[in-house]
């Protein structure tokens, strides 16, 4: 007997268990206690999430002049609406909260409830008064949502003050601002079009003025953008930023009026940054270190700016419209590109004639950076350019080739390296290189081991031609000058070692 009342015990408890699912609490019985509440200042009302863990509710009042919250008791300011917002396991449940003067006799009679000694007609006529009351606060929430005529607004956002004034929303101070919830952004619905955000405000929060109607931003400092922060801007048109930035993912994602954009001296651009913006001309700063996937997804580049020291991801570009790009020397060392990343740049996926521009302080030319760019039309560098044996690989046969005297030395070519400079691989149509006038010395090895289909243009500017400069070179020279001018020019000893070099004279 004693064995069979332990196995009723058992099951008794299995069933228990099976009936309660554990410890495990049901998401759709999770309900806030209140849904609306209409309290006069000074008041104190408390507010519950069923089942919900009290240590795990994060409580906040939308507008705290007219009500603060904490862990769920509501504390009345000053006359107006606001909402109590519940955040728990990623849902909000909300309470509309409604402050009135209790010292007016019509509110009074509303917040105050008949006693009555029948149970039965006391609750019809609480339950009247709450219906009310849910009424009322819906009819001034409706009002409160959409204020058009709103123009002036002084508040803080986390560390950051916030003034909204002749048609221009300001943050200032010293700090950061808080993340805000994307649907519940405070200045929303205020009449501003322009965005300053003042030297000292470090941090500007995740969400903030997405969907926002504005038409230009200001940043005056150095500062970090979170995520989403002018998602969807859609009239934003002009971005100034003066200092150093951090932009984050998505940061302008949406932005489709955005075509004027000045970067300052941004280091991060997150992924998805700019994703369908109106780009055409981008310059990237010297200070640039970090493009990410997607950055300038939609974005119909035709001129491009970019420090050789960018690092850039598979998908950061998308245009296949590219018809200028400058590259500038960076801040730090060349990035060498990867097989996968070189074949999806700007610049080797266009589908127009490319016009190329390597800045004179340009010193190096990382791995694969112009791997098989077959659209570049035109190439202007400098005597400073050194390159890898895979810089300009696959592009043989850049018609016209520009050369300027580098700014920060001259590139060292040797009788091995020649090869991989652009004007000296195995060309099979013709390919002109004009030394600019401000070259006065044709370096050695410069043009060895060329073969005929190469043409090298200079005038009576150079005065030195250093040994080997055309060792084993099958070019043709037009020298700008007459023979005697020519022959007025310094050449040292081999300069055209085992060469077959043709020479014209074009006065």
């Amino acid at each position: 007997m004693k064995s069979v009342k332990s196995l009723g015990i058992v099951f008794v408890a299995l069933a228990i268990f099976t009936i309660c699912g554990g410890t495990k609490v049901d998401a759709a019985k999770i309900k806030i206690s209140k849904k609306s509440v209409t309290m006069s200042v000074g008041q104190t009302r408390k507010v519950k999430l069923k089942g919900a863990k009290k240590n795990k509710v994060l409580w906040r009042s939308t507008k705290k002049k007219v009500a603060t919250v904490k862990k769920g008791a509501i504390k009345a300011k000053k006359v107006g609406n606001t909402v109590i917002i519940a955040k728990y396991q990623k849902k909000l449940y909300r309470c509309r909260v409604s402050v009135v003067d209790i010292n007016q006799k019509k509110e009074q009679k509303t917040a105050e409830a008949p006693t009555y000694y029948d149970t039965g007609v006391k609750e019809r006529e609480s339950q009247k008064i709450v219906k009310r009351e849910e009424q009322t606060t819906a009819k001034e929430e409706t009002t409160t949502k959409a204020p058009t005529d709103y123009t002036k607004l002084e508040t803080k956002c986390g560390d950051v003050s916030v003034s909204i004034g002749n048609n221009i929303l300001t943050l200032s101070g010293n700090g950061q601002m808080q993340d805000v919830f994307a649907d519940d952004i405070p200045w929303n619905g205020y009449k501003y079009d322009k965005v300053v955000v003042q030297e000292g405000v470090s941090y500007i929060g995740k969400n903030a003025f997405a969907n926002q109607n504005i038409s230009s931003l200001e940043i005056k400092g150095n500062v970090t953008i979170g995520a989403y922060a002018f998602e969807k801007c859609t009239n934003l048109a002009k971005l100034s930023i003066e200092g150093n930035a951090i932009l984050g993912k998505g940061a302008f994602k949406g932005c489709e009026k955005l075509s004027n954009i000045s970067l300052g001296k941004t280091t991060t651009i997150g992924a998805y940054a700019f994703d369908g913006c109106a780009l055409a001309l981008v310059k990237l700063p010297d200070t640039v270190k970090e493009i990410g996937a997607f950055a300038f997804n939609g974005c119909d580049i035709v001129e491009l700016t970019i420090p050789v020291s960018a690092s850039i991801d598979l998908n950061s570009f998308s245009t296949k419209s590219l018809s200028k790009l400058t590259v500038t020397k960076g801040d730090g060392n060349a990035w060498d590109y990867t097989p996968n990343v070189s074949k999806n740049t700007p610049w080797h996926n266009t589908e127009v004639d490319l016009d190329v521009i390597i800045n004179a302080d340009v010193n190096y030319i990382g791995e694969r950076m112009f791997y098989d760019c077959v659209k570049i039309n035109s190439l202007t560098t400098s005597t400073s350019m050194n390159v890898e044996g895979s810089s300009f690989a696959g592009t043989n046969n850049i018609p016209r080739i520009t050369i300027k005297k580098g700014s920060v030395g001259i590139a060292t070519y040797t009788n091995i390296n020649s090869v991989y400079y652009p004007w000296n691989r195995e060309a099979t149509a013709r390919k002109t290189v004009t030394l600019d006038n401000s070259i006065s010395e044709i370096p050695e090895y410069m043009f060895s081991q060329s073969n005929s289909y190469l043409i090298v243009s200079f005038s009576s500017n150079v005065t030195n031609i250093c040994s080997n400069a055309f060792a084993e070179s099958k070019a043709s020279i037009f020298f700008s000058g007459s023979e005697e001018e020519f022959n007025s020019i310094t050449k040292e000893a081999d300069w055209d070692n085992g060469a077959a070099v043709n020479l014209y004279y074009t006065n």
